[in-house]
């Protein structure tokens, strides 16, 4: 039997020992892809720190410089809180304001961010909309499906997963318009549709 060259490490996440080949030694973190994910999310976290809003008493996740003027989990909770000195203003709040959107912001591709406090896989406490959509919507009918990991001990859709839109419309984000597939059957998947319309040409 050949002698194994490579390196044996330890895992991060589970502590766990596992063996990479050479070229591997020195940038592999953990063992499996399940602490992987958890790996990847407490990175995203690592330099954020849970504050408390004094509206609403939610816990949320902010950048660690802010942590001394961060107060208030979402500008409707703080024009709610601020209540007369807000009304002084003329401060529309929630659904009055004529800038509400619901919690939700345009991306300049054309896809939609979704408000999700306390998500791990989280920029900015904001989520691609059809990702959650497809995330609660596994969350709903496939607890067990494999497409959800285990962060914190609350499931996530993965995120090396793609959510295809099978309309090709990025803002539409109804569930039957959507589709959770891996990153290579995405690109072969567009690399078809490119084909064909060049072909049509």
């Amino acid at each position: 039997m050949a002698k194994f060259r490579g390196a044996e490490l330890v895992c991060l996440i589970c502590g766990g020992s596992f063996r990479v080949p050479p070229n591997r030694a020195h940038k592999a973190t953990t063992c499996s892809h399940a602490c992987s994910v958890v790996y990847r999310a407490q990175g995203l976290m690592r330099d954020k720190e849970p504050y408390t809003c004094i509206a609403c008493g939610t816990v949320s996740f902010g950048h660690r410089s802010h942590a001394a003027v961060r107060v208030y989990c979402s500008n409707a909770c703080k024009n709610s809180h601020m209540g007369g000195e807000a009304k002084r203003k003329g401060l529309s709040r929630g659904e009055k304001n004529g800038q509400w959107r619901g919690g939700l912001t345009p991306h300049p591709d054309g896809y939609v961010y979704e408000n999700c406090y306390g998500h791990p896989f989280s920029s900015s406490n904001q989520v691609f909309q059809h990702r959650l959509v497809a995330e609660r919507h596994l969350l709903n009918t496939n607890p067990t499906s494999r497409c959800l990991v285990e962060v914190g001990g609350n499931k996530y859709l993965d995120p090396d997963l793609v959510v295809h839109h099978k309309n090709q419309i990025r803002d539409d984000n109804r569930i039957e318009n959507l589709q959770i597939m891996t990153g290579s059957a995405h690109q072969a998947l567009h690399n078809r549709l490119r084909a064909k319309r060049n072909s049509n040409l």
